[in-house]
């Protein structure tokens, strides 16, 4: 619920200089709401219905891309996709919820390193929450 009240208020009053707000709920019961690809499929489609540069990047991306965003490799191909529309996109709010509910395994620990690394070095503000789960603590805790 928190995080839904976030989301409304930052879409509805957005911040100074806003560029764009995406966000995605994930849902354990759900097979298209439960993996770090639909995850980033989410978020990439929100930014793209959003702002017509960010959907061009995309449509661009998609282009060279298109053949790897299924796949083994569909993690990296998709955040590298959201990556190149947020360059775009300069303060831009993500805001991802139950994170503890996307699928075990290899895959909900790569999301979190690929988020972690790039906020880094980003003015993306990233917001996750996750009920308290052991290897995406160690992950976001570093």
């Amino acid at each position: 619920m928190l995080m839904i009240a976030l989301a409304r208020e930052l879409v509805e009053s957005p911040p100074q200089n806003p560029c764009t707000v995406a966000f995605f709920f994930c849902q354990s019961t759900d097979p298209r709401l439960n993996t770090a690809a639909s995850i980033l499929r989410g978020l990439i489609w929100m930014l793209a219905i959003n702002d017509a540069r960010l959907a061009n990047i995309f449509h661009t991306m998609y282009q060279s891309k298109s053949n790897q965003l299924d796949g083994p490799n569909a993690i990296f191909a998709l955040f590298s996709t959201l990556l190149a529309m947020l360059e775009g996109c300069p303060g831009a709010f993500i805001l991802i919820d139950a994170l503890n509910e996307c699928s075990s395994g290899t895959e909900r620990g790569q999301l979190p390193n690929l988020i972690v690394k790039h906020a880094k070095s980003s003015k993306t503000k990233w917001l996750l929450s996750s009920r308290n789960n052991t290897d995406i603590n160690q992950v976001l805790s570093h």
